[in-house]
């Protein structure tokens, strides 16, 4: 049993085609003879017009089937370029979008850090005037007691 099946039925895509009837016909000799008699040719010319019109029928499925080719491959070329466009799109998104996560995450830790060295700076200067607080008074003390010192030597020799 053979795997053609005939149809005069054809579907492309969502599409369906029903091919010309004159396509699936076999002519025989003697109909070509009888045609060519009743529109008053001769057997030969008879066939040479039934081959022209089949050459045109066949050229004009070819110029159709160019031009759904053409439109497809627009519509295909006009699609992929719109799926470019929104990947190029949605690409640049989340490159500000990283960009402005890294200027925040990076000022953040500027801040973070900016801090701590104010914080030491801080601690330091209070250190340093504790410190400068320590040996006043320590001076003090120490110049309190020469003063007091100085000023009974002073007294003592004004009293002698």
């Amino acid at each position: 049993m053979s795997k053609i099946f005939k149809s005069s039925r054809v579907v492309l895509d969502d599409k369906a085609f029903v091919l010309s009837a004159k396509l699936n016909e076999h002519i025989s000799p003697d109909e070509i003879i009888e045609m060519a008699a009743t529109e008053g040719l001769k057997p030969s010319e008879a066939a040479t017009q039934l081959i022209e019109t089949a050459k045109h029928e066949a050229n004009r499925i070819l110029e159709e089937a160019d031009f759904e080719y053409e439109q497809k491959l627009a519509n295909a070329q006009s699609s992929s370029d719109a799926i470019v466009s929104h990947a190029y799109d949605q690409a640049k998104g989340i490159m500000e979008q990283a960009k402005a996560e890294g200027y925040q995450d990076g000022y953040n830790s500027g801040i973070e850090d900016s801090r701590e060295i104010a914080k030491q700076i801080v601690d330091e200067a209070l250190s340093i005037k504790e410190e400068w607080a320590q040996m006043r008074q320590e001076i003090m003390k120490d110049t309190e007691t020469e003063m007091v010192r100085i000023v009974i030597d002073a007294i003592e020799k004004i009293l002698d």
